[in-house]
């Protein structure tokens, strides 16, 4: 996991947790405001990131869509889940198995900054992907 924190690190935020990595993604880099299509930088960004996890065939993902709490609870939860799956979606053309990667749409919750303020809420809208390890497939040595 170490190894590919550093790897992961070198293409967006990531962090060691207890149960594996949280790789955040801001979406004003993914997404236009509003919307759930990928952004055409996204596609290389998000291709470099499987290129790195592809080689860790042990790893299970899910990926995580929040937004700030602008618009309604309704609309936030769609485009939040929207926004994973074309996360999901992304990682799958990009040579992730489809079976080991779940997505969950979290609308304004789990908030990081304070949505009072533009920055905050700027820091609210993101795509996490955590990464635990299914210990099953670790390669034997």
């Amino acid at each position: 996991m170490d190894k590919q924190a550093k790897e992961l690190k070198a293409i967006a935020e990531t962090k060691r947790t207890e149960q594996g990595l949280v790789t955040k993604l801001k979406s004003d880099i993914l997404f236009d405001t509003g919307k759930s299509a990928l952004k055409p930088e996204a596609k290389t960004n998000l291709q470099q990131m499987a290129d790195i996890m592809k080689k860790y065939p042990e790893n299970v993902l899910t990926i995580n869509g929040y937004t700030d709490n602008t618009g309604s609870s309704k609309v936030n939860d769609e485009l939040s889940e929207n926004r994973a799956k074309a996360v999901r979606t992304q990682l799958i053309a990009a040579g992730m198995p489809e079976s080991v990667i779940s997505t969950s749409g979290k609308g304004s919750s789990g908030a990081i900054g304070d949505n009072s303020t533009a920055d905050g809420r700027k820091q609210n809208r993101r795509v996490e992907i955590e990464i635990t390890v299914d210990e099953s497939k670790i390669p034997k040595k």
